[in-house]
């Protein structure tokens, strides 16, 4: 575009336009490094422009008005568009900081800054990583929506256009901050309604976020039912309002509350909503029952069972699976199922008869879906059959069936893991030997070497000539090996020595092999490591690896803070314990550290202690942000801020041991306490309120 400076402009406003179109032709040719350079030089000839005494409101008509100034306006959303088509991560980073200090330079000019302008920056903070910055960006504009301030009417913001409320969303989901998610999804939700503008993107930025987390925040995979129940039942009713029932987000959404309200303990809850769902017109019905379009959907279908099978609810299971249209029982469904019967071996190994053994209920149940349905059972069902036989105790059937199928499970690593974790689980030692010789020949051929991974199978023959057992190494597989190399090494557990089963050079072979594979990155590894140093006693040492999961960034899981906490406890008292809780124990792991310590207490009947843990931090402990400002992923769902302490468990365990003891005294004492704090929290915490009431009314009935 040709420069349209007036004739009577001076020096200074020729040279800005004559940067602008610099600016504009760099962008344009794709040199983000040149369009860099020269806005530095036009933000310095901006910010050097003389200036009178005059009125901010005076200066802001001065610059609406000047050609030079006016151009910024659409120069933002030249570079925003560019940058879009720019594949360097590195030069689309530099384009959109440029268009950042744009906008930030239109406010300090007095311009206006509008939705485009607050629609460009909340873009381009999010892509950047600065999701604070993003969230403060539209948390100030919201907060003009409905200010009534005496702002000129042309310089206030009407409304947001919908894709800011999405990229602020996206934001707030990849900080990890459940506090912040629901603030922003709840103004936003409120701002859309107001503005009568729906935008159905926005809520897959809480179901299926494309911003990926910063590297400083937690690293895990997001999972929507971390927001808990309560606020997934308020976005399954506003997409029903706003969006429609028919539709995969109003099923996506019911997937995740089901199966956030299983994990709750609500089961009850649970059941109810998907009889909702699959009644006609019901309240989250729909018009024809069983319909492929609408809310019931296989997944779902998978949740439920899934989740009955999780609460040992495995004949309810059964029913619902059976009972489900044949449409939405697929293959997936009948392995959830598969997988709760394999876990019931696993919580209960003495019923191994022929009437109530649940590895022949298990192979009854894969003849009942080829049976009913025609279904063949897949590679998952064989696994799941494979790790039924090794929790058994039938590891024979276990490492048959792998041999037996490997054609089909040779590429599939779980496959492997399940074959080699069964090994080397076993109490006999030709299991664990078969495990590690498995172990070894694969490592080898792993690394390139021609040899076979399976006794008795000629793995070249079916695995093809450019073929390989797997591919590339997997983490989760060099996990196990590591966790079974360093436990059988370290701990004194075991009837035999590592020794007799893998010579020294094969075994050191192996964790070479091991160590050289494994991701120091994975706060898994750091957990491996730090049990098997409690196993050996070398509890400081196993203090320095928790130190450097902290210095490196990682966010210590709650297993291992709590492995920690019980060794120091036992090994150096109570005091010992808190000082290191207190000083390297997230917040968000309070009640879990604390409980250890409690039932410790309790154990030695040191209830001065004990009551001291529970008066501790009563009747709630205040989370804290990390170094990032984001909450724990699993942040208390009734109130982001705050979690209730004692909880239901710590509770319940200081009232079964009072009672076991027979100390009578002390357990009134409890119950008169769970009923002082029940006043306390049942309007700020509901759902921690119910559950300590069923558990005062439980030991009240005792009583």
């Amino acid at each position: 575009r040709r420069c349209k400076c007036d004739d009577g402009a001076n020096a200074h406003g020729r040279e800005v336009q004559r940067l602008v179109c610099q600016l504009r032709a760099a962008v344009s040719n794709s040199s983000p490094g040149e369009a860099v350079r020269i806005y530095q030089a036009l933000h310095d000839r901006i910010a050097a422009a003389p200036r009178g005494q005059s009125e901010d409101r005076t200066r802001s008509q001065a610059t609406e008005q000047a050609p030079c100034h006016r151009d910024m306006r659409g120069l933002h959303v030249h570079i925003r568009r560019t940058a879009a088509t720019v594949e360097d991560q590195g030069a689309r980073d530099q384009l959109l900081r440029v268009v950042v200090r744009i906008v930030e330079d239109m406010r300090w000019l007095g311009m206006r800054v509008g939705a485009t302008e607050t629609d460009a920056c909340v873009y381009a903070h999010s892509r950047l990583g600065n999701y604070g910055a993003a969230v403060d960006m539209w948390q100030r504009c919201v907060a003009a929506l409905g200010s009534t301030d005496s702002a000129p009417a042309q310089n206030a913001i009407k409304k947001l256009f919908p894709q800011t409320h999405r990229f602020a969303l996206e934001a707030a989901v990849a900080s990890r901050n459940t506090q912040t998610i629901c603030k922003v999804y709840h103004g936003s939700v409120k701002a859309m309604q107001t503005a009568h503008c729906v935008d159905e993107a926005f809520f897959w930025c809480v179901l299926n976020p494309r911003v990926e987390p910063s590297p400083r925040t937690e690293a895990a995979r997001w999972r929507p039912e971390w927001l808990g129940s309560a606020f997934l039942t308020q976005m399954y009713h506003d997409v029903v309002s706003l969006v429609g029932r028919n539709g995969r987000v109003l099923s996506k959404t019911g997937q995740h509350l089901l199966r956030a309200l299983f994990a709750e303990g609500l089961r009850e809850q649970a059941m109810q909503l998907y009889i909702e769902m699959r009644t006609p017109d019901g309240a989250y019905g729909h018009s024809t029952p069983n319909s492929t379009d609408g809310p019931i959907t296989p997944e779902i279908l998978c949740e439920v069972v899934g989740g009955l099978c999780r609460h040992s609810r495995l004949e309810e299971a059964y029913n619902t699976l059976v009972n489900a249209d044949q449409g939405h029982r697929n293959i997936y469904a009948w392995n959830s199922y598969f997988d709760g019967l394999s876990d019931g071996i696993q919580r209960n190994r003495s019923c191994r008869g022929p009437e109530a053994g649940m590895r022949e209920k298990l192979e009854l149940a894969i003849r009942e879906m080829e049976a009913m349905d025609g279904i063949k059972p897949d590679t998952v069902t064989r696994t799941i059959w494979m790790r039924a036989c090794f929790r058994s105790g039938d590891w024979h059937s276990g490492e048959a069936c792998f041999r037996d199928n490997y054609k089909t499970m040779r590429s599939d690593v779980v496959c492997w893991d399940t074959c080699v974790r069964g090994l080397l689980e076993s109490e006999d030692v030709h299991a664990a030997r078969r495990g590690w010789r498995l172990v070894g020949d694969l490592a080898r051929q792993l690394d390139g070497k021609a040899e076979s991974a399976m006794e008795g199978v000629d793995t070249m023959r079916l695995a093809g000539k450019n073929e390989s057992v797997m591919e590339g190494v997997d983490a989760r597989f060099v996990e196990t090996v590591l966790r079974h190399m360093l436990s059988r090494v370290s701990s004194r557990a075991w009837g035999f020595s590592p020794y007799d089963v893998l010579d020294r050079s094969e075994m050191a072979r192996i964790f070479a092999w091991a160590e050289k594979n494994v991701s120091l990155d994975s706060s898994h590894v750091h957990g491996i490591i730090v049990t098997s140093l409690l196993d050996a006693g070398r509890i400081e040492d196993a203090l320095d690896v928790h130190d450097a999961m902290r210095e490196r960034g990682m966010w210590p899981p709650k297993p291992v803070s709590c492995m920690i906490v019980r060794a120091l406890a036992m090994m150096h008292g109570l005091s010992r314990a808190e000082e290191f809780i207190a000083a390297k124990v997230p917040r968000q792991q309070y009640t879990a550290a604390y409980f250890i310590l409690l039932r410790i207490a309790l154990q030695h009947r040191e209830y001065a202690a004990a009551w001291a843990l529970v008066d501790k931090h009563y009747p709630e402990v205040a989370l804290e942000a990390n170094d990032d400002g984001a909450c724990a992923p699993h942040a208390s769902s009734s109130s982001s801020s705050s979690r209730v302490y004692p909880n239901e468990t710590m509770y319940n365990t200081f009232l079964r041991l009072t009672r076991e003891h027979g100390d009578l005294a002390q357990h009134r004492l409890v119950l008169d306490r769970i009923k002082v704090h029940l006043g306390v929290i049942h309007l700020t915490h509901p759902a921690a309120a119910q559950r300590i009431a069923r558990v005062y009314n439980y030991h009240r009935a005792l009583q």
